[in-house]
């Protein structure tokens, strides 16, 4: 290569390299003017330690309840045991 294009290719490089700059710097820029998002989050509501706790204590049976229920709904829970099956020792299954 000649002095001559390796100076107009290193010019051409830096000024591309300003312009891509400065497109980046604009476009931030721009970013910044305009009007954030709307926030997803609720605000935080603080509330005493005690009423939550008396709130939750009050419910605590009613969720156990429906929890309970909802398990019963799901799963049979009920014992299914063949009694021919034995452990080490021949003792039963539990």
């Amino acid at each position: 290569m000649t002095p001559w294009r390796t100076k107009t290719l290193m010019a051409f490089t830096i000024l591309l390299a300003m312009v891509a700059a400065m497109l980046v710097t604009r476009q931030v820029g721009a970013q910044k003017q305009q009007d954030p998002k709307p926030s997803s989050y609720t605000s935080v509501i603080e509330e005493p330690f005690d009423v939550v706790r008396t709130r939750d204590k009050a419910a605590k049976a009613g969720v156990m309840t429906a929890h309970q229920n909802l398990l019963e709904e799901r799963y049979d829970l009920t014992r299914h045991v063949d009694e021919s099956v034995r452990m080490t020792r021949a003792s039963p299954s539990r």
